[in-house]
């Protein structure tokens, strides 16, 4: 067999970007496009996509009538882009009465609005311990403004701990003074993302006691509070 002789080829270098830039707000509108030639007959609608949805603080009256509805001992929704997650653990406090120990919460991002949520949680109902796991992405986009808000506003007696890792989880630990332990899982971040969401709620000490140990092994190597330091205030 006769051997081709070599060939030198200059391949042009390609060069990417560090980083991309997202934004899980991202507004999935539809581009000015479609795979519809609309002067033809055709079985193949161009889609319909709902506008997105603009936070409201009068949003919160969505996890409040939730929180009034919702049975305790199991429930599944899907909720609109207006539903804010990360309202209803103090919408629960608030409207079903329920005395709120503990939070474990793994999210891939939240909002300033949480943040508060949360606050009101520590200062005025009695909850002793917030566990937050947060994803790295999150850390990198929000790491000069609401995380340090998030410190500032959290780390109260010790009751905050903060963990940053890889994680794409959804859930929601809640455990009350009076020894119930409720589960939420679901597809939502804590914030609006503007999207039909669906989750979980359910009173299952079993489960809660499953993801409260995956919870405490990746807190424990990925925290990023030491008690054994005094908070130092901004500006110090």
């Amino acid at each position: 067999m006769k051997k081709e002789p070599d060939v030198d080829i200059d391949i042009p270098e390609i060069h990417f970007h560090d980083t991309i830039e997202l934004d899980d707000d991202i507004d999935f509108s539809v581009a000015d496009f479609s795979i519809v030639d609309e002067e033809e007959q055709t079985r193949i609608i161009k889609p319909k996509m709902a506008k997105s949805a603009i936070y409201n603080k009068a949003d919160f009256q969505y996890a409040r009538d939730l929180a009034v509805k919702i049975c305790l001992e199991r429930t599944t929704c899907i909720v609109p882009g207006n539903f804010i997650f990360g309202d209803l653990p103090e919408a629960l406090v608030m409207y079903r009465g329920i005395d709120l120990k503990t939070i474990y919460c793994s999210t891939l991002s939240l909002s300033e609005n949480n943040v508060d949520s949360f606050k009101n949680l520590l200062l005025f109902r009695n909850v002793e311990k917030i566990n937050l796991m947060l994803s790295g992405y999150f850390y990198s986009h929000y790491k000069t403004d609401l995380i340090p808000y998030l410190y500032e506003e959290l780390d109260i007696d010790n009751k905050l701990q903060v963990a940053f890792t890889n994680t794409h989880m959804k859930i929601l630990l809640m455990e009350t003074h009076k020894g119930n332990h409720y589960v939420l899982t679901g597809s939502a971040n804590l914030r609006s993302a503007s999207c039909l969401e669906q989750f979980d709620f359910e009173e299952n000490k079993e489960l809660f006691n499953f993801y409260k140990e995956a919870f405490d092994s990746l807190i424990d190597k990925y925290k990023t509070i030491d008690y054994t330091k005094p908070k130092i205030a901004r500006g110090e």
